[in-house]
């Protein structure tokens, strides 16, 4: 096993990490679940947009941007309602026509635990399979197969026609995973509460790698291709060689870190439990702006982040819009309660969900409020956005669908 721990340097130019960027969204495309072919005959006129997007993990791609190109109408509505009768915290993931979402977040003995399978049209459970312990993470979908963790530190691969059991692994000396891992070519991805970052080969289950880090590691990791980003909850960012785990660069921060790295332009955004919002540049190994003492509150969702713009919500019951080049509020939107549900930009709004049990549509460029849906309990799993469809879970066990009718 390798547990790598040295410092390598910091060499890369930007120039180096936008190649890698482009490159790594090329692999991911080549690597993922192909997308079934979109259904022909649009309406006419005007044409029916056809969405054919898939959104296989957590913030829907390993950058974790949390942005949809996928198609979704001005009032979406409620299209299908289903009751897992377990509580959720697990963000949905859509590939093709199936609906993969995690179960029993704080599940007991006797309840349901693992990840069901639903039909994306009907919300129709196609399957269920059960993991040895409850569910916080997010399943990721990649070449036929359902990764997803559980609290005991058990990895699997479920067939995602079927929900059976390829493998699993128990990684380490099995501490609690909260975090969701991500597929990259054909490595598996995760972090655990042992303070380690793991890669795993897709196809067997056999670790590839280990490195240790100083303290828990609850993120889930983001890549670009070339490199693997995570931080631990004692605020160490580090940047770990892809192929090999070695460590690439480091840089300490204030901790804890909870929310998950997202990629923008070479650079990782982020917040953390001290109420800042921070973005790191890469190449240099430095912070190029955080907000300060600005948020009195933690920050522990994860952002999105498209062109000029970044929104995440933090603990206090805000949502917040920053200028991705200066850290500067564009807006705030205020709600009732906490906010850990990560944001999902689709076009010109943003979908996010809350404790007070409200998704709601804001627009980007204002953060007013265009749309929402008031749930029977609180909303901390993130929205899924792909094939004409918003799907998101609440903690009572609901799993909502909404789009066109």
């Amino acid at each position: 096993m390798t547990r790598p721990k040295h410092v390598a340097g910091i060499g890369a130019g930007a120039l180096i990490a936008v190649i890698l960027l482009l490159a790594a969204l090329k692999q991911w495309q080549e690597t993922a679940s192909p997308s079934a072919q979109p259904e022909g005959g649009g309406a006419s006129p005007p044409p029916a947009a056809v969405d054919s997007t898939d959104w296989p993990m957590l913030q829907g791609n390993p950058q974790l941007t949390g942005v949809s190109t996928g198609v979704l109408p001005g009032e979406p509505a409620l299209v299908w309602t289903h009751d897992a009768n377990v509580s959720i915290e697990s963000s949905a993931a859509i590939v093709g026509q199936q609906v993969f979402v995690g179960i029993g977040s704080e599940a007991t003995a006797n309840s349901r635990k693992g990840v069901i399978a639903l039909d994306l049209a009907s919300g129709r459970e196609r399957w269920s399979a059960a993991t040895r312990a409850s569910v916080s993470s997010s399943p990721c979908v990649a070449g036929g197969r359902v990764f997803l963790a559980d609290h005991a530190g058990w990895l699997y691969a479920f067939g995602a026609e079927d929900g059976q059991e390829i493998w699993s692994v128990k990684l380490g000396e099995g501490d609690e995973i909260k975090a969701s891992p991500i597929v990259f070519g054909q490595q598996v991805l995760i972090g655990s509460y042992d303070a380690h970052v793991y890669a795993v080969d897709r196809a067997t289950g056999k670790e590839r790698w280990a490195f240790e880090t100083d303290e828990r590691v609850h993120p889930t990791v983001a890549t670009d291709g070339g490199r693997v980003f995570t931080a631990s909850c004692t605020g160490v960012l580090s940047g770990l060689d892809l192929k090999s785990g070695d460590l690439v660069f480091s840089l300490e921060l204030p901790g804890p870190i909870l929310s998950a790295l997202t990629l923008h332009r070479g650079d990782l955004f982020f917040g953390n439990h001290a109420g800042q919002v921070m973005r790191v540049a890469i190449a240099e190994g430095r912070v190029v702006w955080d907000t300060g003492k600005r948020y009195k509150q933690p920050i522990n969702a994860s952002p999105a982040v498209q062109g000029e713009r970044l929104v995440i919500g933090g603990d206090g019951g805000r949502i917040w819009c920053l200028n991705v080049s200066d850290g500067k509020e564009l807006w705030h939107h205020t709600t009732k309660d906490r906010v850990a549900s990560s944001p999902a930009i689709l076009g010109k709004r943003v979908f996010v969900g809350g404790d007070d049990g409200v998704l709601r549509g804001l627009s980007l460029a204002t953060g007013k409020e265009v749309w929402r849906f008031k749930a029977g309990s609180s909303i901390r799993s993130s929205p899924a956005i792909a094939r004409g469809r918003l799907v998101i879970a609440a903690t009572d066990g609901a799993i909502y669908c909404f789009g066109s009718p």
